[in-house]
C-alpha cells in the first residue's frame, strides 16, 4: 500500500461512512489503519481485518476500537451477518484469488456497496486481477474503473453495486453459487 492509495482509501471512507468494511490481506495493518483512522472520525464503522499472518504491533491503539482482527484464511472465515458497505481486497493475487475472495464476499455485499481491489493495473499481477474482479462483478455494478495513483505502479480497480441486482432474494449470485 503506497501513502497515496491509503490517503485515497481514508477520503472514501470519510466520504461514504461505511459501517461494515472488510479488508482481505491487512498484513501489518497499513491500510487498516488508514480504513480505521477514518472510521474513528466519522464515529462509526467496523474494519474486518482478514489475514492470516495479521501482525498488528505497529497499529496505533486509539484505531483498535474500529478493528476486528480475523486472523485466518478468508476461506474459512464467517463474514458478519449485517451486509457488508465496503471490501479492500488485496491479498495474495495469486491466480484464482481474487475471483475466489469476491466470489465468497459478493453475497455479503449491501446494495450500493463499494468493491476495492488493489494491483488491479499492476504490470504482474494486474492482467489476471483486473480480468477475475470484472468477472466476478459483471452485470452487477452501476459503476466499474480503475486508478493509477503515483508514484504506485499497482493501480485500483472500483466498482460500486447496484441495488437492484443484490436487492433479489439471493442478492445478485447466480444460481450456480447458491447453496
Amino acid at each position: 500500500m503506497w501513502e497515496d492509495e491509503g490517503r485515497l482509501l481514508y477520503g472514501l471512507m470519510r466520504a461514504l461512512k461505511p459501517e461494515r468494511i472488510v479488508e482481505v490481506g491487512s498484513l501489518v495493518g497499513c491500510s487498516t489503519s488508514h480504513l480505521a483512522l477514518a472510521c474513528r472520525r466519522n464515529g462509526s464503522g467496523t474494519v474486518y481485518a482478514v489475514d492470516p499472518a495479521l501482525e498488528f504491533s505497529r497499529v496505533d491503539r486509539a484505531l483498535l476500537d474500529h478493528i476486528v482482527p480475523v486472523q485466518e484464511d478468508v476461506f474459512a472465515w464467517l463474514p458478519p451477518e449485517e451486509p457488508v458497505s465496503f471490501v479492500f481486497e488485496d491479498g495474495a493475487h495469486s491466480p484464482g484469488f481474487t475471483r475466489a475472495t469476491l466470489t465468497k464476499l459478493r453475497p455479503h455485499l449491501a446494495p450500493g456497496a463499494v468493491v476495492v481491489s488493489h494491483d488491479y493495473l499492476h504490470a504482474r499481477l494486474g492482467q489476471h486481477v483486473a480480468r477475475k474482479f470484472n468477472e466476478v462483478l459483471a452485470g452487477c455494478t452501476d459503476i466499474v474503473g480503475s486508478a493509477r495513483i503515483e508514484p504506485s505502479d499497482c493501480g485500483l480497480g472500483y466498482a460500486r453495486m447496484s441495488a437492484a441486482v443484490l436487492s433479489s432474494p439471493s442478492r445478485g449470485v447466480p444460481s450456480e453459487w447458491v447453496r
